[in-house]
């Protein structure tokens, strides 16, 4: 029983990593939360022997839940306003694209006309 809930734990615990480091926000709380569960049982059910892992086990998802913690409160998600530059060259990049696409419609035009002699 020990065994399986320390496995449960770390595959909850690697879970728990994978989301904290992807932009997932506070969906990286709910694998951390399990994997802690995890590892409380597995502290509580194991003998005096068997209580190393389990607390290394909880020290790991305390600090994942502390680096979820930061990372929400530290990292802004903001979208900057683009500078009348870029909107000027990407004005000039849809011009272009749209030049080509009348080009291309009048070599298939032609290409049709060639078609019907």
């Amino acid at each position: 029983m020990k065994t399986f809930l320390n496995v449960l734990s770390i595959v909850f615990l690697v879970l728990g990593l994978a989301f904290t480091i992807l932009p997932l926000g506070t969906i990286a709380f709910l694998p951390i939360a399990l994997a802690l569960i995890c590892a409380a049982i597995a502290l509580y059910v194991a003998k005096d022997t068997g209580k190393k892992l389990a607390k290394a086990l909880l020290y790991i998802g305390v600090a994942l839940a502390l680096a979820v913690l930061v990372k929400l409160i530290v990292v802004k998600h903001e979208i900057e306003p683009a500078t009348d530059e870029e909107l000027q060259q990407q004005e000039q990049v849809d011009q272009d694209n749209l030049n080509v696409l009348e080009e291309l419609e009048a070599l298939e035009d032609l290409d049709e006309l060639e078609g019907l002699e």
